[in-house]
């Protein structure tokens, strides 16, 4: 009777401290990836890659991005509110980076990428460009801490003729 008594002392230690054990091992919902903040300074770098039998013949890609309500329209009256990128530099045959340069006069919002173009080398100095309007739904978020007030117009003094 006694050995039936330890095995069951025995199996639940076992089941109670296995128990305990799974619990401290249960893995945790997953957290909702953060979307990187960009500040004066910082870089937006984007991949894009094309497909065909002519993505070998780009030479050129730029691409353009804008908020359509910027976060702080009071403090940053007159800052900008999109940003191109001059051409971007070839990655592969049929890929490039482009790249926003975020400039202390960006406005804070919400900025979406709103159209990518390439432009393709055709023959000799020929080109042909194309348009890639909404080519994802990209949003990068901008936080610029600077801000401007807007100078009242004190006078205006007509100067003696010189």
């Amino acid at each position: 009777m006694k050995t039936i008594a330890k095995v069951f002392l025995l199996l639940g230690v076992v089941f109670i401290a296995g128990s305990s054990s799974a619990r401290q091992y249960v893995p945790a919902v997953p957290a909702t990836p953060q979307i990187p903040v960009y500040r004066p300074g910082d870089m937006i770098r984007v991949a894009v890659t094309f497909d065909g039998p002519d993505a070998d013949k780009i030479i050129q890609v730029r691409g353009y991005m804008k908020t359509d309500s910027p976060a702080k329209p009071k403090e940053q009256p007159n800052f900008n509110q999109d940003e191109n990128t001059s051409s971007g530099k070839r990655l592969g045959p049929d890929s490039f980076e482009i790249d926003f340069p975020i400039d202390t006069n960006q406005a804070s919002g919400d900025y979406r990428l709103v159209e990518v173009s390439a432009t393709l080398q055709v023959h000799g100095q020929g080109t042909v460009a194309y348009s890639y309007p909404q080519p994802a739904t990209l949003v990068f978020k901008i936080d610029n801490p600077n801000t401007v007030v807007q100078p009242q117009l004190k006078s205006i003094t007509p100067l003696p003729k010189s």
